[in-house]
């Protein structure tokens, strides 16, 4: 019985993992495209985006 309640918990904790490993860079990718959305008529609307858009690359590229 121990021996199940071992591998259910190891399950458990491998799901949150896999799930925080996820949602991380979902949430970078969120978080860079927010200023993308907001550069319209600003003087510095170029340099925004383009950070940005480097957030959302390093963000993908985690994920692979």
């Amino acid at each position: 019985m121990k021996n199940r309640t071992e591998r259910l918990a190891s399950i458990g904790m491998l799901a949150t993992g896999l799930a925080h490993e996820i949602k991380s860079p979902l949430a970078a990718l969120l978080t860079a495209t927010h200023p993308a959305q907001d550069v319209k008529d600003k003087q510095d609307a170029g340099a925004k985006l383009e950070k940005s858009l480097q957030n959302v690359v390093e963000s993908t590229t985690w994920c692979d």
